[in-house]
């Protein structure tokens, strides 16, 4: 059986069904979720960290074929990867150079977004709390004289 993953809250609810004890939940929970993240225009020299960096933590990324010899002046990366290898990818890159530190924080707060299940979006008034019991309410005007029509 094929078991797909939405998140971090149901990889755990499945390793306790299992019985896995709460180190290897822990442990686990972040090998579950694979993510792909992609990177627009990047050089060549990033292209090829990268690259190598994925592959060291037993992931991948994508990029143009001529970006290994600099055929290319840009590229685009796809990062491959679980959570845990790409986590430990921010991790490894955060101190080099050409602006990998840069990316790494990205990455870092991408991440953080992403196991996320509540926002607060701060108006000049208040707070209004994403995803607890967030409620939606819409006031739709249909009268005769509120409509309009575009003519192409």
């Amino acid at each position: 059986m094929v078991l797909k993953i939405q998140n971090s809250d149901e990889a755990i609810k499945i390793l306790k069904k299992i019985g896995v004890d709460s180190y290897g939940i822990d442990a686990m929970a972040p090998k579950t979720q694979h993510l792909n993240i992609l990177l627009s225009a990047k050089s060549c020299k990033i292209a090829n960290i990268l690259k190598q960096e994925m592959l060291s933590l037993g992931a991948d990324a994508a990029v143009a074929r001529g970006s290994v010899s600099c055929a290319v002046e840009k590229t685009d990366i796809l990062l491959m990867g679980t959570f845990k290898q790409i986590s430990a990818l921010a991790k490894k890159i955060e101190r080099q150079p050409f602006g990998l530190n840069l990316i790494a924080q990205d990455i870092l707060n991408l991440l953080g977004n992403y196991v996320r299940s509540t926002f607060v979006l701060q108006t000049s008034r208040r707070e209004i709390a994403l995803g607890g019991r967030t409620l939606i309410m819409g006031i739709l005007n249909v009268t005769p004289d509120s409509l309009s029509l575009i003519h192409i």
